[in-house]
């Protein structure tokens, strides 16, 4: 009997060991891997930083402490092969070089714009490397927008401006044959015109379509009946534009705002929306012909011009703020009163 439990301690025994043996190869992998993703998520996630160069630097970092790790659990719980990297100094360079490749694929990728995530805020476009929320507003990331990729570039000394048509022709380069605007169709039949790098409709985000001679042909009968005199004493409706309105409903690159104007004035009180983010201002606006002007003014005395064009009730256009140094893409629904065309409008 005696010898049978000896027995069944020394196969118990050497079970443990071999299960710590496995243990320790796994477990030394995994504590390293595991350390690293930590480290690198919690850094990312608070500070915005890239985790290409977050992921690189630590690596670069920690192989210190691997090694110290390394020469202290070594001959206790922790087998040798589980950091054998960081007992040689010819594994701790293959993993400084694994720290390099991170770092390297950071620098290749900073003007990577169609990879990167955007923010939309009253700052500007605010940009991060991979997907969450804004480390400063908490709003909830994108991917940057091709309007937003050239507002960016826009910010650049180097970047190229498009070729100055050679004629006066706005929708063709003659020189070349190509379109240098998208259009977008209503079923009313009514023709939207935009630059040629807006992909997406900005209000319904439905893909543009590059301008064609009938298309082009067809916008510039439109535009001839829209500025033709009405009769004095016709009913206006909404469809075919009320001036200044009451109510404007506008969009601007992710933010939602409501323009109320103030009786039959031409200054409008403007609140935006987005998400949990609000704004304010206080808009004068001027429309002459189809051109619409407008100034905003923050309440702390920062400024906004707006430009854009009228096509019965519906503006599109760009605006400037004096915090930025490009332009961004805005449009508006104008809501309208029925009311007589010699009427106050």
């Amino acid at each position: 009997m005696k010898k049978e439990w000896i027995a069944w301690l020394g196969i118990g025994a050497g079970l443990a060991i071999l299960a710590a043996v496995l243990f320790g190869r796994l477990w030394g992998g995994h504590f390293i891997l595991h350390t690293i993703d930590y480290v690198v998520e919690s850094l990312a996630t608070r500070s915005g930083w890239s985790p290409d160069l977050v992921r690189g630097l630590v690596i670069l970092i920690t192989i210190p402490f691997f090694w110290a790790v390394a020469k202290y659990s070594y001959g206790l719980f922790v087998p040798y092969p589980s950091f054998r990297l960081f007992r040689s100094r010819y594994g701790m360079i293959i993993v400084a070089y694994a720290g390099f490749f991170f770092l390297a694929r950071y620098a290749a990728s900073r003007d990577a714009l169609a990879d990167k995530w955007c923010d939309i805020t009253q700052e500007g476009i605010r940009v991060f490397d991979g997907p969450g929320n804004d480390t400063v507003y908490g709003l909830p990331l994108h991917p940057c927008t091709m309007e937003e990729r050239v507002a960016l570039r826009q910010q650049r000394s180097d970047f190229q401006k498009p070729p100055t048509v050679r004629t006066g022709d706005p929708h063709f380069d003659t020189a070349t044959g190509q379109p240098l605007q998208n259009y977008y169709k209503h079923g009313t039949g009514l023709i939207e015109l935009f630059p040629i790098y807006v992909i997406h409709h900005p209000r319904y985000g439905d893909l543009l379509h590059p301008i064609t001679p009938e298309i082009a042909r067809e916008y510039e009968q439109q535009q001839q009946r829209n500025g033709s005199p009405q009769a004095g004493g016709q009913v206006r409706s909404a469809d075919e534009g009320c001036g200044l309105g009451y109510e404007w409903d506008e969009r601007e690159v992710g933010f939602i705002g409501t323009w109320t104007r103030r009786g039959t004035s031409n200054t409008f009180d403007a609140h935006w929306s987005k998400g949990a983010f609000a704004d304010n201002a206080v808009l004068n606006v001027d429309i002459t012909g189809n051109r619409v002007s407008i100034k905003r003014t923050q309440p702390d005395g920062r400024t906004c011009q707006y430009t854009g064009t009228l096509q019965n009730n519906h503006v599109t256009g760009s605006y400037r703020c004096s915090w930025d140094s490009f332009d961004l893409q805005w449009d508006a629904l104008i809501k309208c009163r029925q009311q007589l065309a010699g009427g106050p409008p």
